[in-house]
C-alpha cells in the first residue's frame, strides 16, 4: 500500500481495500479507506472484531427510531381487553448480574386442587416489532444482538432492549406466556396454555441472590416459595432430559475487572455458576421445546425450528485414541445417552480438570446447531442431539434473537391471535431466513470468543516486564504442523510449531498435561493478543519432567459448542 500519510497512520488500525494480487506478488496491493483509531486502543480494537466478523454495528437510521413509540408509555386499555391480565401473580426473573435486556420471568404456585402451576412469561417483543417495518427489516439482518466483554451491540433500539420490553421489577409489561399445570405427584403436564398478558415482575434478581433465597430455609416469602417450586420441579425435568440422553458439556468463561478509568482489566476469574443458573435453563428449555411442538401442531410446512445433528462416525477418532492411550476409555457417540454415559467414565484421580477438558473436546468434535424450516427436513431429523429433544425451537429470547421473533409471531398464529404471515408461507423465503440467522449467530459466538480473547490480552500485559507465572496446560489438538496447548487458568490456547519441539513433538500426545510458560510479546505500543508459548516440561505422572521449549504467536480457534449462553440462558 502506498500513500504520503505514512506518520498519521502509522500504529492506526486502517480498513483496507485490496485492489490487486500479481500471481508474482507475495503481497497484495491495495488502499486504506478508514482509519479506526490507535492500535492497542480498547476502542479500536472492539471496531476491529465487529469488523472482522461481520457484525453490523452502526447506529440505528431514523427510519428505524420513527417506528418506536411516542411520548411515554403505558398499558393501553385496548390491549386490557385482548390479553389475560397475570399482575396478581408473584412473578419474578432470574438473570446474570447487571442484565439489562430481561426478556423472561417465571412463577410458581399451588394450585387449588393441590396440582402445581408454572408460567414462563417472555417480552411480547413483537407488539412493538411490526412485519414489514423499517425496524423489523433491521432486526432481521443482525438477527441477534452481540455480547463482547464491555459492550453490547443490540438487535433492537435500546428503548425496546432495556425499557418497554424489558421485565424490570414493579413496572407493567406486555407478555407473551406459557402456563401448564403440572399433577401433583407425577408432575405430568395435565394442561397448558399459550397466549399474550400484561405482567408485573415483583422482583428482578441476579443468580447468586435468586440462590440464596432458595438455600434459605426460613425465607418463607412468597418470592421465595415460589423459587424453591421452580427449582424442585427444574431438578425433576433436568434428570428426565439426562436419562433421555441430554449432554451436559463445558466451556470456559471469564468475567474481568475493569479499572477505575474504564480502560484496563485488573483481574480476571471465572464466571461463577449457582443452581439457579440450571433452573432458568430448563425452563427455558421446556418453554422453548413447548413452542416447537404447539407451532408445528398448526403449521407443519412454515415452523422454524432448531435442530442438532448426531456427529458423524469419525468425528471422536482422534480424541478416542488420547482417550484409550491416557484412562483406557473411548466415547460412544451412537446415541447421545451412550455419549453422557461414556463422558461420566472420562476422570482422573489425581487431575479433578480432565474430566472438564474431555466434555471441552468433546464440544469441538460435535455439528453445531442449526435452524432451519421444518419443511426441508424429514420429522425424524428434527432431534437436537445435546439436548436430547424430538423437537425444539428458540421462543424465550426475542429481545435479542431474530429467531425467537419470527417464532413468536408463529405461535401467535398458531393460537388464534393474529393471522399467520404470508412470508412464513413461503418455503425460499423461510429458508433465507434461517440461513442468514444461522450466519449472524456463528458470527456473533466468534465475536464473543475474540473480545474475551482480547481482554485476556490486556489483562496479561501487567506482566510484560515481570513474566507470566508457569502454569499448567494441556494439548489439546496436534497437525502434521504444530501443538496447540490450552492454559485453564487465562482460558488461551497457543500453537508451537513442531520444528522446534524435540522429535518433532512426537514426544507429546493429545491430553498430555504440561508446564507452559505465556510471555507477552511487545511490538511497540501494540496491546491486542500479542503471546509467546513455551512448554518447559511435562507434567504427566505428576511432576514436571525434562525441560523444552518452544514458542509462537497464535490468535485462538474458535470452539465449536452445542449451545452458547448469556449468564446461563440455552442456545
Amino acid at each position: 500500500m502506498r500513500t504520503r500519510q505514512l506518520t498519521e497512520i502509522r500504529n492506526k488500525r486502517l480498513v483496507v481495500v485490496v485492489d490487486d494480487w500479481p500471481a508474482w506478488s507475495s503481497s497484495p496491493s491495495g488502499h486504506y479507506i478508514e482509519v479506526l483509531g490507535d492500535i492497542g486502543d480498547k476502542d479500536t480494537e472492539a471496531k476491529v472484531i465487529l469488523i472482522e466478523n461481520d457484525i453490523p454495528h452502526y447506529d440505528f437510521s431514523q427510519a428505524v427510531y420513527d417506528c418506536l413509540p411516542k411520548g411515554g408509555w403505558s398499558v393501553d386499555s385496548s390491549e386490557e381487553d385482548r390479553r389475560v391480565d397475570l399482575r396478581d401473580l408473584s412473578i419474578c426473573s432470574v438473570d446474570p448480574l447487571g442484565c439489562r435486556d430481561i426478556d423472561d420471568a417465571l412463577h410458581y404456585r399451588v394450585m387449588q386442587n393441590g396440582n402445581l402451576e408454572v408460567g414462563v412469561h417472555i417480552a411480547d417483543v413483537t407488539h412493538f416489532l411490526h412485519e414489514h417495518t423499517p425496524m423489523d427489516e433491521e432486526a432481521a439482518k443482525r438477527s441477534t444482538s452481540v455480547y463482547l466483554v464491555d459492550r453490547r451491540i443490540n438487535m433492537l433500539p435500546q428503548l425496546l432492549t432495556e425499557n418497554l420490553c424489558s421485565i424490570v421489577a414493579n413496572e407493567d409489561r406486555y407478555a407473551f406466556s406459557i402456563i401448564w399445570e403440572f399433577d401433583k405427584d407425577t408432575l405430568e403436564v395435565k394442561a397448558d396454555w399459550f397466549g399474550k398478558s400484561i405482567i408485573r415482575s415483583r422482583a428482578a434478581l441476579y443468580y447468586g441472590d435468586a440462590q440464596k433465597m432458595i438455600d434459605n430455609d426460613e425465607d418463607t416469602s412468597e418470592i421465595a416459595m415460589s423459587l424453591k417450586g421452580l427449582m424442585r420441579l427444574s431438578k425433576h425435568f433436568k434428570d428426565v432430559r439426562e436419562k433421555n440422553g441430554a449432554l451436559f458439556l463445558a466451556s470456559q468463561e471469564f468475567k474481568f475487572k475493569i479499572d477505575n478509568d474504564h480502560v484496563n482489566p485488573t483481574d480476571m476469574t471465572k464466571y461463577q455458576t449457582f443452581e439457579a443458573n440450571s433452573m432458568i435453563e430448563e425452563w427455558m428449555l421446556y418453554a422453548n421445546a413447548a413452542a416447537a411442538s404447539k407451532v408445528y401442531s398448526t403449521y407443519p410446512q412454515w415452523t422454524l425450528l432448531r435442530r442438532h445433528q448426531q456427529p458423524a462416525e469419525t468425528a471422536f477418532d482422534n480424541l478416542n485414541e488420547a482417550l484409550d492411550r491416557k484412562i483406557g476409555t473411548r466415547l460412544s457417540a451412537t446415541t447421545s445417552l451412550a455419549l453422557n454415559e461414556s463422558l461420566n467414565l472420562c476422570v482422573k484421580d489425581d487431575d479433578p480438570f480432565f474430566n472438564q477438558l474431555v466434555r471441552m473436546l468433546t464440544t469441538r468434535c460435535l455439528k453445531q446447531a442449526q435452524y432451519f424450516c421444518s419443511s426441508n427436513v424429514p420429522f425424524d431429523e428434527f432431534a437436537h442431539f445435546g439436548l436430547a429433544m424430538p423437537i425444539y425451537t428458540h421462543f424465550t429470547s426475542p429481545i435479542r434473537r431474530y429467531a425467537d421473533v419470527i417464532v413468536h409471531r408463529q405461535l401467535a398464529a398458531a393460537v388464534g391471535l393474529m393471522p399467520v404471515s404470508d412470508d412464513h408461507t413461503k418455503t425460499e423465503l423461510m429458508n433465507a431466513i434461517a440461513d442468514n440467522i444461522n450466519y449472524r449467530h456463528e458470527q456473533a459466538q466468534r465475536a464473543g470468543r475474540d473480545s474475551q480473547n482480547l481482554f485476556t490480552g490486556f489483562f496479561l500485559r501487567q506482566y510484560t516486564n515481570t513474566g507470566i507465572p508457569v502454569e499448567s496446560g494441556y494439548i489439546v489438538k496436534m497437525t502434521d504442523t504444530h501443538v496447540f496447548v490450552l492454559v485453564p487458568k487465562f482460558g488461551q490456547e497457543g500453537r508451537i510449531p513442531r520444528e522446534v519441539l524435540p522429535d518433532n513433538g512426537a514426544i507429546y500426545g493429545l491430553l498430555d498435561k504440561v508446564s507452559v510458560q505465556i510471555s507477552v510479546r511487545s511490538e511497540g505500543d501494540v496491546m491486542r493478543t500479542k503471546l509467546e508459548y513455551m512448554i518447559i516440561g511435562s507434567e504427566e505422572g505428576g511432576a514436571t519432567q525434562a525441560v523444552i521449549g518452544a514458542k509462537k504467536e497464535r490468535a485462538p480457534e474458535p470452539i465449536e459448542e452445542v449451545s452458547t449462553k448469556k449468564g446461563s440462558k440455552p442456545e
